[in-house]
């Protein structure tokens, strides 16, 4: 089982945020193991999907409000 820690940090780091002083030893985490690696690419496939998803369309929320359920 994966850290959560650990799956967060490469989540951060797949996404630009993880600080510069965790990256060196994450990054040799992510080499010695594969496991990490291919979470990585996981990661970076959501994170590039995401960016290259089409605009939500415009919602008039207020009507949709007042429509009851």
């Amino acid at each position: 089982m994966l850290d959560e820690q650990l799956e967060f940090a490469i989540s951060q780091y797949a996404d630009g945020t993880l600080p510069a002083s965790r990256r060196d030893a994450l990054e040799a985490q992510i080499a010695a193991n594969p496991s990490l690696a291919a979470l990585l690419a996981e990661y970076r496939q959501i994170s590039n999907a995401i960016r290259n998803a089409p605009p939500m369309p415009e919602i008039n929320w207020d009507r949709l409000a007042s429509h009851s359920l």
